[in-house]
């Protein structure tokens, strides 16, 4: 069982040697404004994202856990202020 064991780490090695990952993640700050992009980008392709205190229970605590909370009413606000002002995007 232990040389079975220790084949396995020794397979993982030389595995990850010949494959390398195809996209590396860095974990960091994001370049400002990049969550509006993206947003923007969601909204183009998917429409208008709503408000996000209207979102169920569950979601809206799941949305606040993630930190995407403020994102959302900033996003609402500002399509908010765009239709008042009667323009387009």
């Amino acid at each position: 069982m232990v040389t079975g064991l220790a084949a396995c780490v020794i397979a993982a090695v030389v595995a990850a040697n010949i494959f390398h990952p195809k996209r590396i993640v860095t974990i960091g700050e994001a370049p400002s404004g990049s969550r509006e992009e993206a947003m923007d980008a969601i909204e183009a392709e998917l429409g208008p994202l709503g408000d996000a205190d209207e979102l169920p229970t569950a979601a809206l605590a799941e949305v606040k856990e993630l930190g995407l909370y403020d994102d959302l009413v900033a996003q609402h606000r500002k399509n908010e202020r765009i239709a008042a002002e009667g323009g387009e995007r």
